[in-house]
């Protein structure tokens, strides 16, 4: 009987977990997932909040940190398989806006980041 117990518990977690996640996820206007160490990933944070939150304070972001756990990194691969990023393409920064992926961080990112959200 215990073990029952725990087993639902379990599962009630890991769906409500999974659901908080989603919810996340198809709330955010821009996805970006970063990774601690990453130099790109700081710079296009520091862009993300200073200038385009700024210019845009209604947007919602949702930052992963794919180091931060498995769950991250899960959701990581999801989009690249979903935007068929491939080769030496993956990495981060990835930013994800109005169905665009934005992948690296670069001046000409930049721009064209700032040109899909103003569309």
């Amino acid at each position: 009987m215990k073990n029952i117990f725990l087993t639902v518990i379990t599962v009630l977690t890991l769906f409500f977990g999974v659901m908080a996640c989603s919810q996340k996820e198809k709330t955010a206007d821009i996805i970006v997932f970063t990774q601690t160490g990453c130099p790109h990933c700081e710079h296009a944070m520091l862009f993300i909040n200073d200038v385009i939150k700024k210019q845009k304070p209604h947007l919602t972001i949702a930052e992963y940190n794919i180091r931060d756990s498995q769950k991250n990194y899960d959701l990581f691969l999801k989009y690249v398989k979903k935007y068929n990023i491939t080769g030496s393409s993956v990495g981060t920064p990835l930013i994800i806006t109005k169905g665009v992926p934005f992948v690296g961080w670069d001046d000409k990112t930049q721009v064209k980041l700032l040109e899909t959200i103003n569309k």
